[in-house]
């Protein structure tokens, strides 16, 4: 609880303008928290409940991060109004992936608890393929607004190709 709110407070207005970058890193940090839970009882035993105290703040940010980020490339993609067709088609989708990962988890199970080496293995696996499709997924997305970044570069590339002539630039910090 306290994870989710302090990172509301701290990061919150960042993630509509920037809403690619912080649904990739919720990806990112969702996958790093199962792996701590999974790593931890192997390697650290002694510190297994402080790890998943980590994993559980984690969690909280990529709560945070990941529903707000939703929201936002719900809305990009409700070009004709149609933001609650969207959303629940999102929803929709989301359902049935969790419906796939829950036969295909059913079916590995009894291979993946006789082996370590092979749980470790298939988890680096997934969590490399979750992550690069989730970059390409990210990638393809064109949204048409300015952030704080975007802004600037543009602004930078117009002083350059003005050289100076324009008054309101001579005056202006690009940084």
């Amino acid at each position: 609880m306290i994870g989710r709110i302090s990172f509301s407070a701290l990061i919150g207005s960042q993630l509509d303008a920037n809403c690619k970058q912080w649904r990739l890193f919720a990806d990112i940090l969702n996958d790093v928290a199962m792996g701590f839970e999974i790593v931890s009882p192997m390697l650290m035993p002694n510190y297994m409940f402080l790890i998943f105290c980590i994993a559980g703040i984690c969690k909280a940010i990529v709560g945070v991060a990941g529903g707000a980020t939703r929201t936002a490339l719900t809305y990009h993609q409700a070009q004709k109004g149609n933001f609650a067709d969207v959303a629940a088609k999102d929803g929709s989708q989301e359902t049935l992936v969790n419906l796939f990962a829950l036969v295909v988890n059913l079916l590995l199970l009894p291979i993946m608890v006789s082996s370590t080496t092979m749980t470790l293995t298939f988890f680096i696996l997934l969590s490399v393929f979750h992550v690069y499709a989730n970059y390409k997924a990210v990638s393809s997305l064109c949204i048409p607004r300015l952030n704080r970044h975007r802004l600037n570069y543009i602004i930078e590339q117009f002083a350059k190709s003005t050289q100076g002539t324009c008054p309101f630039l001579e005056n202006c910090s690009i940084m």
